[in-house]
């Protein structure tokens, strides 16, 4: 499994560098996001030993390509009965239905205003509705959820994948840095985010050589 990724990664960076010289400079950062969203999205739930099937139109699909519980279930800080409401909204949102599964969260933050792990959801729930994108909705979300636990990763997380999308590398960088640095142990979504940090990374690398500004 293991092997393939790596063979799967050589293959998609040596892709995006060939590609980085022979297009132009606007759509240079949209390829960095691509790259970057594809290749951990890929990592973290993909199965390449299982045989293909067909596949939804994109514009079918959740349209952040991040699922909200699988990461954040690793981050939850209480186990306890809100929890549940994590898992369902992400039931929603897989089903494509992203604004039901936001607004399923809307009305658990109400019944456990006290669970930082909810408003987590909520925020990501809003940034998958917005196309992977931030909103002030979205971002005024993310800060209650850090009023409610100062250190706990996810809105980092989350905000740091909706500035990949957003063409942001360095704004992501940033974000996931400190996620990174402000936890600890080897849980399953830290290992997914060293890999995204080390794709951004090596994106702003690239960017630097080439010469090449953020739009």
């Amino acid at each position: 499994m293991t092997a393939i990724i790596a063979i799967f990664a050589a293959i998609l960076l040596g892709i995006g560098v060939f590609a980085w010289r022979f297009i132009p400079a606007t759509a240079r950062l949209p390829l960095a996001a691509a790259l970057a969203l594809g290749l951990a999205g890929y990592a973290w739930q993909g199965h390449p030993a299982l045989p293909g099937a067909p596949v939804r139109p994109a514009a079918e699909m959740q349209t952040s390509g991040e699922p909200i519980d699988k990461p954040l279930m690793g981050m939850v800080r209480n186990l306890d009965r809100s929890t549940n409401w994590l898992m369902l909204s992400d039931s929603l949102a897989r089903r494509g239905d992203t604004e039901q599964a936001a607004q399923l969260l809307a009305k658990a933050v109400k019944t456990y205003p006290q669970s930082a792990d909810l408003w987590v959801g909520y925020g990501a729930a809003l940034i998958a509705h917005a196309d992977g994108r931030s909103t002030r909705a979205s971002e005024m979300i993310m800060a209650e959820a850090r009023r409610r636990s100062p250190t706990h990763p996810g809105p980092d997380f989350y905000e740091g994948i909706a500035k990949v999308r957003e063409g942001d590398l360095d704004g992501a960088d940033k974000l996931w840095t400190r996620a990174y640095n402000g936890s600890s142990g080897d849980a399953e979504w830290r290992q997914d985010l060293a890999m995204r940090l080390n794709l951004v990374r090596a994106l702003i690398a690239q960017r630097a050589e080439t010469g090449d500004n953020p739009q």
